[in-house]
């Protein structure tokens, strides 16, 4: 539980960041859109809407370490 609240604290801070860098960013979810603000406000009482990020955010994870594996592969000649 307590890398769940690493990582929720994160996407926190992620989203706060980018209210503050693009004020018109949006997430779309099916007909509903959400500022950085609504989301942050959203994750907090929406363990659904949380549990659906935390899914996008463990395979964006899977998927950077592949690719960095791939490079240090290459890198050091072993593929």
């Amino acid at each position: 539980m307590g890398d769940e609240k690493v990582l929720k604290a994160a996407v926190l801070r992620y989203l706060e960041a980018k209210e503050k860098a693009e004020p018109d960013w949006k997430l779309f979810l099916g007909k509903e859109s959400l500022t950085a603000s609504q989301l942050r406000e959203r994750l907090n009482k929406d363990k659904k809407l949380w549990k659906e990020i935390r899914q996008w955010a463990d395979a964006l994870a899977v998927d950077m370490f592949n690719e960095g594996s791939k490079k240090i592969e290459s890198d050091s000649g072993t593929s």
